[in-house]
Order: C-alpha cells, then structure tokens, then sequence
C-alpha cells in the first residue's frame, strides 16, 4: 500500500516537472527531478528528463552522463538512445550519434523521431543518400511531419535535385503554414533554381511572419543582389552579421561607433574592418584611396596575410591586423563590405574599375625575367576554391574535364592552385613547359607567409592570361588588370550576376557559364575554344 503511494508520489511530482519545464521555469523543474533521484536512484525517467533540462541549458556533459545512467538502468529505453544521440550530434560525434540512433530504432522500429535525427546526422556526415532514405522512412512512418519534410529538403536541395526540394519544403508548409523557417527554406531553392521572384516572395514571407528573422533577410539581400537590385540589396545585406559567424570571418569588436554612411568631415578617423574570405576583401579594398582622397584618415584592418600586398598597392602604409581591432576606441569604424553600399555602387554606378592592386616591381622584375624566355603566352590556371568549404563546391571544376584546358597547345600552362594534390596536377598538367619553376610557384600558393603571397600576386601579374573558377585567384588576377576568365557555376555567387561575359566589377574579366546545372563539361569546351581562337594572348 506505501509503495503504491510512493509511486503515485512520484508520478505527481514529474507530472509537476512537466509542467514547470512547460513554463519555462527549468531550475525549480530541476531540483524536483534531483530530489526523485535522491529519493530512488533506480528512477531511469528522472535521469533521463533532468537529462533533457540539461540539454535545454546547453550542458551536454552532464546530459550524456545521465542518459548513460538511464541506460544503465533500463538498457531497452529507446527514447534514452534516441536522446543520446541529439547529446552525441550537438557535440559534434556524429558517428556516435548514428550508432544512438541506430540502437534506438532496433529498439523501437516505429520510431519517426529517431529516423529524423538520423536523417540530419547522415547529412551533416555528407552522406545525402542514407540521410534522405532516414526522412523518406520517417515520412512513411508519420505522414504528418513538418520538420522531416523540411529536412528531406534541405537534403534533396543539397544534393541538387530542385523541384523534388521544393515540393518537400511545399508539403512542410501544408502542414505548418506559418512557419517561417520553412519559407525561407523554400525561398533558398528557388533562388538555387533561378527563380529569383519566387525566392524574394518566399523570403518576404517568412519577414511578414517574424520580422525579426536574419536569415530570411540575408536570403533576400542575396536574391536581390544577384538580380542586380543593389539598391535594395546593399540595404538588407548588413543583416549579414546577424546570421552566423561563416558570414563575416572578421567581425568588428571596435569600441567605436559604427559608420552608417553619413556624410565623414575631413580629418575624420575611419577604420576600415576586412570580413569574410580574401576574395572578398581583395575586391572591395578598392574603395580605401577613395575614401582618403575625400579627406578622410582611413586606416584598413586586414590579415597580416594581406598586409604587403595592400603596402605595395599603396592603398595603406600602416594597415593593421584583424586582431587590433578590438583596441580601436577612438573615430569610427565600418566593415568593409559595408562600404560599396554607402557609396552607392552598382552595375550602372560601379565607381572604380580600373586596377588598384600591385607587387612590389623587384618581384615583378624577377617573375617578368623568369617568364621572358617563353616562346607561348603564359596561362595561369586555377580548378577550385577553398575544398573545405563544402557550400562552395558546386563552384569546383574536376581535374578530368579541366584538364582539357591545357590540353590546348596554344600556351604555356602554370598551376597556381593552393592546396594542389599532386596527383591532380598530374592529371591537369601531364606536360610541363620546361623551366617553368612550377613547384615554386605551388609553395608560394601553399604559404601562408605574408611575403609569400606578395610574390603570388607577382607571379600571376606576370601571366598573360587567368583562367579560374570564381575564387580569389580571380579577384587576385582582375584587380591587377591581368586577362581572366572566370567560370561560373548556373547560379553563381551575387557578385557575378545571372547574364552576361562581362563583370562590372573588373574590365579585364570574361565570365564563362553553366547553361545547365551541374554540366561543366560545355563551359570547358567554351573555354577551349576560345583559347585556340585566340590569336596570341593579350
């Protein structure tokens, strides 16, 4: 008769827990779980929701410890497993986590939830078929469930298959109409698919629903921005900070005041802050001497990594590192890719086309001696951005079909890829001009030195020709006015538009585009055409 009472106790008192975690009241929810425990420490449903507390509180230590011992003492616990997991993927072990996942569904085979969580684990691994199998299995399951159809396509839009992500993002919003997440999702596929309307509508969606949504903004100023509504788009891309820490690689800690563009008086004290990649920074740098020529003491907050180069360019004596910025008190500051918008810029108003960047003439010197003995113009070549950057990769073109390019007997070919696998130089270069230093010119493309890079920039200042993907070696090459020719991906980043050869941004720039998805193999044949068509290279 007590025992039945303790257990109606018990009940009651989780019952109460429930409700105050319900309530958002997790400490007073805490300390009732802690005292089941300490009054039965076999009580495998306490240990596991104070588990949960934990988790809500980001202590996912302590969550695991107490899922472990919820475990212990009921090994068949599925729910346990499946939590577990979530513990095991917010650290970062996604192969635990699977494992979770996987005992909990052997457990309990009807499990929608647990599938979901494996779907997104397998997704985050990079395996997009076991991931949408896991949602497709989840779905079947539970045919009323938002959240798994918004992952299936978040992975269908991964792996590229559009019109299958949409009608999943579609199906999401059938079920949860006023989710707005889930617009901006969709907004994101149409955007990938070139339905630029469609993807701003989207966007402006999920803004009616929570106008406080930085993601969705940031979405639409991207839409905007490749459709060449800068206006607009320089206005909603200052969101960009609010969205995650891949937007903006070196974010402000200045303790002064921000400039928002007003008009700066002369004299006036401005630190100029580089963000995101150096692509990025290289391209928008341009506007410094703009500025300083309007009176104002600009100084640039760069990579050390930059440093000689923006020294040689003249665009800065003194720059200073990303790391000082957090000692600047004094004037204001801006980010860097804050100012074209200021400035109005835009494809009709591009403001500075021609080049600002430069090395140092000893090292262009020595790099123009080095090349003076070729008989063919010399074509540096570039098949990939970062390759860790798993977002950019659809930018990549594969060493089987670039290296149709130097196939083209027209040239001399140099490798300027940083991080070359050997085994694909191999592949794109099977024959090498004869005292090319080209093993010198990958260690200077590997190096991380800032002199380094400054005699990168030398050596391609000496090429005739760029030919590249959209990645820093491009904005490296046209900033200096060397002849480049980008290829471009279907739907490339904003900055390179959606139409057109030619870029606003660099005279000496030819774009090269996908007509389908995915197909690289048309614009390669484009660009070899045009290598051999070319009479010299200028």
């Amino acid at each position: 008769m007590n025992h039945s009472r303790d257990i109606d106790h018990s009940i009651a008192k989780e019952r109460q827990a429930i409700a105050l975690t319900n309530q958002g009241r997790l400490q007073e929810a805490e300390e009732i779980y802690r005292q089941l425990i300490l009054v039965d420490s076999g009580n495998h449903i306490a240990h596991a929701n104070l588990a949960a507390l934990c988790g809500m509180q980001g202590r996912f230590e302590e969550l695991i410890e107490l899922l472990k011992t919820a475990l212990k003492l009921r090994p068949n616990f599925p729910e346990a497993h499946n939590s577990l997991g979530n513990a095991f993927k917010a650290r970062g072990d996604l192969s635990a986590a699977i494992v979770s996942y996987n005992k909990a569904l052997q457990l309990k085979p009807s499990f929608p939830e647990a599938y979901n969580n494996l779907g997104v684990a397998f997704k985050e691994q990079g395996d997009l078929a076991a991931s949408i199998d896991s949602y497709c299995r989840a779905l079947l399951l539970k045919s009323d469930y938002p959240e798994a159809y918004k992952n299936l396509g978040n992975a269908l839009l991964r792996r590229g298959d559009l019109g299958a992500a949409i009608q999943a993002y579609k199906s999401a919003l059938k079920l949860r109409s006023k989710a707005s997440d889930f617009y901006s999702s969709l907004g994101v596929a149409f955007h990938e698919r070139g339905d630029l309307d469609a993807a701003k509508k989207s966007h402006n969606k999920a803004l009616e629903l929570n106008p406080e949504y930085s993601e969705a903004k940031y979405n639409l100023a991207l839409a905007m921005l490749l459709g060449d509504d800068y206006k607009n788009g320089w206005q909603s891309y200052e969101c960009r900070f609010e969205v995650n820490e891949d937007t903006a690689e070196f974010p402000s800690s200045a303790q002064c005041k921000r400039w928002q563009g007003e008009d700066l008086a002369t004299g006036s004290r401005l630190f100029v802050v580089a963000e995101q990649g150096l692509g990025d920074i290289l391209q928008f740098v341009r506007y410094v001497p703009l500025l300083r020529n309007h009176g104002v003491n600009v100084s640039l907050c760069t990579p050390l990594r930059l440093h000689p180069l923006i020294q040689a360019s003249g665009l800065d004596s003194f720059p200073q590192s990303s790391e000082q910025v957090s000692q600047i008190d004094e004037g204001l500051w801006v980010p860097l890719l804050s100012i074209p918008g200021h400035l109005g810029v835009s494809p009709a108003n591009p403001i500075i086309v021609e080049p600002y960047l430069r090395a140092t003439n000893d090292l262009n010197g020595k790099w123009r001696t080095i090349f003076s003995q070729r008989r063919k113009p010399v074509v540096g070549i570039n098949w990939r951005g970062n390759r860790d950057d798993v977002a950019k990769q659809h930018r990549n073109v594969s060493v089987q079909l670039f290296k149709k390019i130097t196939a083209v007997d027209a040239a001399d070919f140099l490798c300027l890829q940083r991080g070359a696998r050997s085994s694909d130089v191999e592949q794109v270069m099977p024959r090498l001009a004869s005292n090319m230093p080209q093993n010198e010119v990958l260690r200077l493309a590997d190096s991380d030195l800032p002199k380094d890079f400054l005699e990168y920039a030398a050596v391609i200042a000496n090429c005739d020709l760029v030919i590249t993907t959209g990645s820093t070696v491009a904005h490296l090459a046209a900033a200096m006015g060397i002849p480049t020719w980008v290829l471009l991906p279907k739907i490339p980043d904003w900055r390179w538009g959606l139409e057109g050869d030619a870029s606003f941004w660099y005279p000496s720039m030819r774009l090269f585009r996908q007509k389908v998805r995915g197909d690289w193999s048309e614009v390669v044949d484009e660009v070899v055409d045009a290598l051999r068509n070319s009479v010299g290279v200028e």
